[in-house]
């Protein structure tokens, strides 16, 4: 233990080790001369905590020569350095150093934290998560969030069965119809915490767009997707991107592309697309299953970071062939397990998996080891890629399994697919001025690559210049679309929307005692 400083005493209690001090012609107590704070990081990019490190530094440097230092700066793992002015960002740094020893000073060693304030404790996680299962914490209902926690508390609702057993109807300023669904997930998990299968309830949505009624008929040619991404690198790398399909004779096959690098990235998302855009233009009633939002959020990355892929990957989104079966679950059915992933859900139609890797957190550790001590170039000579690899097919496996699943359900409840009209569309985009033009600039680009880089860096620019207004329109309408197959519990958490307004009830009657005080 050591004593903390009152908050006039900052730095004496902090201790660090810069990189550099390099010298720079302005006076302080030393003599003619003083010094500044370098610091180099692997990241390409200057990241805010850099700042905050070096005004720290900064801060040490200062009792030590007489004079804060003017500038502080950052070499990046590019071999780039970048320059800051010290006050910029000063002032911010020495307010979270206060309320950093300020929380210090309040500090209580005779009480515990409450586990529920956070969703990450690192290696004190598993002993956190114990806690909240002998509390029977309101944390563990599945998809309940933190404001919704404490407005169930305040009215005396403490525990899971609390929430399960109470004769409550409304509670203030948590909708009717949000506070019977929490009921009713909390019921099914206490229900289920013996049973060797959850219990799941399906959700009556019939003729609405929502829950399984967003769930397509089936197609031979159904695709079943999952990539594995590894995100500790700057920017991530999606290093394998796999797929389930069925073959003539109705057997599971599988097809992966794989990416160790950036270029290997873009050519593996560039293969996964167009084998996938021709499939689909082959046979219009084929879909792509996924389960979750980061396959979407993946293939939107890629084409703006590589401009490649655009109009191909428009059209799939457009036209509504990517089905996220978790969007299809979440609003469908009531799920007797905590949460709501594939790893819980696939309780309900499979066994426990047998594979290597056991969880996505699993895989990038795996990945990372291969990354630091390669056994092989590929799956068919590396161990652990394989593994990744029968990881990654299990995961595709589980989403086709869980289509299948979801859809005697559908039928069995007498739920239809509700579409949304298709849009026809052009096997191939509209060669405009604009199109043709930005064509020419990146074919030249590509020319003097090799021999003028830099004569090749500028046409690639004009090129993409072109595409600015267009490019810059595109997340506002994957937005637009994403909020189209969200409920309006959903909305009211979106800052950018107005959900459930009053004058929307008639159309709306999941609005109408929304707004309860």
């Amino acid at each position: 233990m050591f004593n903390l400083p009152e908050a006039t005493d900052n730095i004496s209690c902090f201790r660090g080790h810069a990189d550099f001090l390099r010298k720079v012609p302005l006076a302080s107590r030393l003599g003619d001369y003083s010094y500044e704070v370098w610091d180099t990081k692997l990241a390409s990019h200057v990241k805010p905590y850099f700042l905050v490190q070096l005004c720290c530094y900064a801060e040490m440097l200062e009792q030590a020569q007489g004079l804060r230092p003017r500038e502080i700066a950052v070499v990046s793992g590019d071999n780039k350095t970048h320059r800051f002015k010290t006050d910029d960002y000063y002032f911010y740094y020495s307010h979270i150093r206060d309320e950093f020893l300020r929380f210090h000073q309040r500090f209580d060693l005779n009480s515990m934290a409450d586990p529920a304030d956070s969703r990450e404790f690192g290696r004190w996680s598993k002993f956190a998560g114990d806690v909240l299962q002998a509390r029977d914490h309101l944390s563990l209902t599945a998809n309940i969030t933190h404001a919704q926690i404490k407005k169930l508390e305040a009215r005396g609702i403490l525990t899971c069965a609390d929430l399960m057993q109470t004769d409550l109807d409304t509670i203030p300023r948590i909708g009717d119809e949000t506070f019977s669904r929490l009921k009713i997930q909390a019921r099914l998990q206490i229900e289920s915490r013996h049973l060797p299968r959850p219990l799941y309830r399906v959700i009556d949505n019939t003729q609405q767009r929502i829950g399984l009624g967003m769930l397509p008929a089936h197609s031979d040619q159904d695709v079943f997707f999952d990539i594995e991404g590894f995100p500790v690198i700057d920017g991530g790398l999606e290093y394998l991107w796999g797929a389930t399909l069925f073959n003539e004779d109705g057997q599971r096959d599988f097809i992966d592309f794989w990416a160790h690098d950036r270029n290997q990235e873009k050519t593996a998302f560039m293969n996964f697309v167009h084998w996938v855009y021709k499939r689909w233009r082959n046979n219009q009633d084929l879909h792509i299953y996924h389960y979750g939002h980061y396959e979407i959020t993946a293939c939107r990355k890629l084409m703006g970071r590589y401009g490649v892929c655009e109009y191909e990957v428009d059209q799939l989104l457009k036209n509504e062939v990517f089905v996220d079966l978790y969007k299809i679950v979440r609003h469908g059915l009531y799920v007797g397990e905590p949460g709501y992933s594939l790893k819980n859900v696939e309780h309900l139609y499979r066994q426990s998996r047998d594979t290597e890797v056991g969880a996505g957190g699993d895989s990038v550790v795996v990945y990372e080891a291969w990354r630091s001590a390669q056994d092989g170039d590929d799956w068919r000579t590396s161990q652990t890629l394989n593994n990744i690899r029968d990881y990654n097919i299990d995961d595709c496996n589980s989403t086709q399994e869980l289509t299948f699943w979801l859809r005697q359900r559908q039928q069995e409840n007498g739920i239809e697919y509700i579409a949304n009209e298709p849009e026809p569309a052009p096997a191939q985009e509209e060669q405009t001025e604009r199109v043709m033009l930005r064509d020419r600039l990146l074919a030249l680009s590509e020319n003097e690559k090799k021999n003028h880089p830099e004569k090749s860096a500028l046409s690639r620019h004009m090129a993409w210049t072109l595409e600015y207004h267009r490019r810059e329109a595109k997340p506002f309408f994957w937005r637009l679309f994403d909020r189209m197959d969200t409920s309006h519990e959903e909305l009211l958490d979106d800052q950018d929307c107005l959900a459930c307004c009053p004058l929307c009830q008639d159309t709306f009657p999941l609005c109408q005692d929304t707004f309860r005080l």
